[in-house]
């Protein structure tokens, strides 16, 4: 009888780790599908619709209080690499300071710009792409800490 229960017990705590880890991967998922904040060229300036679409991020931290966010800021390829990393973590600084101005903890949120560092298509230094393609890279993205 104790080893039915004891076996049940650690049953019971697998179970409580097993719904753990799924719940984290279905924060992680909802945080990545949350809208994306794509600048313009050589900007840093938030757009009304940027505003909105940071405010899904705002929505988010508040449905999960324990949740610590980092802003992470990119560019695109054109320029000098040291400018665009300035450029990227003044996107990224930019989201926080608007996520704070509308009464988030900066306990809860941080900024680190990766500059061109993270480029998600062919468009490195060097390679003729579109502004479209361009665009992709200029991007704020979040993750967990």
């Amino acid at each position: 009888l104790a080893k039915e229960k004891e076996n049940a017990r650690l049953a019971a705590i697998e179970r409580v780790k097993q719904e753990a880890k799924e719940a984290k991967k279905r924060k992680i998922d909802e945080l990545s599908n949350l809208s994306k904040v794509h600048y313009a060229f050589n900007s840093s300036y938030l757009t009304f619709s940027d505003k909105g679409k940071l405010d899904e991020l705002v929505d988010f931290m508040n449905k999960y209080p324990e949740t610590i966010i980092e802003v992470k800021g990119h560019t695109d390829s054109r320029g000098a690499s040291k400018y665009n990393d300035w450029l990227s973590e003044r996107r990224a600084q930019n989201v926080v300071k608007y996520i704070v101005s509308i009464g988030m903890s900066t306990a809860r949120i941080s900024a680190k710009g990766f500059g061109e560092s993270q480029i998600k298509n062919r468009c490195i230094d060097g390679v003729k792409c579109s502004g479209a393609e361009h665009k992709v890279n200029r991007r704020i993205e979040y993750s967990m800490e």
